[in-house]
């Protein structure tokens, strides 16, 4: 079992992140379609076990714009990284890895809310999605499996060849 304690703290990368500037380049309108498309799939996906996911995702998307989203020490908004995963989520992946992806949305939302709701904590939590969902994009054509550990941000991945 994962040391839990070990991946709690997201205040160190702070200043890190700044290799992955994601800049704002998706206008709001747009981004509240995809953030009504994500929370509409969260609430329908029977796995996520967690409500909470829901409420999480309305704050984020509630302080779209707004300093509660921003994370200064590596210049990016949460709700910026949302969108780009939101962007990455349009891309036509099994519909496995899709709900698999949205359950690890939906698991580091109720983390957020639970463990801290801070701007660096948000910023983080989603830049390790986008990262992930952005390297499964650009694997060619293999068997995927992966699972998270909850309450922390850590995400195993599997690769199978066919």
């Amino acid at each position: 079992m994962a040391d839990v304690t070990k991946f709690q703290d997201v205040h160190q990368f702070d200043g890190k992140l700044q290799t992955l500037k994601i800049k704002p380049h998706i206008p709001e309108s747009d981004k509240r379609k995809m953030f009504e498309d994500l929370t509409t799939k969260i609430s329908q996906n029977r796995n996520i076990p967690h409500p909470q996911s829901v409420h999480g995702l309305h704050v984020v998307i509630s302080d779209m714009g707004s300093p509660r989203n921003y994370d200064p020490t590596n210049d990016m908004y949460a709700d910026d990284i949302l969108a780009e995963i939101c962007s990455l989520l349009q891309i036509h992946f099994d519909p496995d890895i899709i709900n698999n992806i949205i359950e690890t949305i939906a698991i580091q939302i109720v983390d957020m809310l639970q463990l801290g709701q801070c701007a660096q904590g948000r910023v983080n939590r989603l830049l390790q999605i986008y990262r992930f969902v952005k390297e499964i994009r650009d694997i060619t054509p293999v068997g995927l499996y992966f699972s998270f550990v909850e309450n922390t941000p850590e995400i195993k991945v599997n690769i199978v060849a066919y």
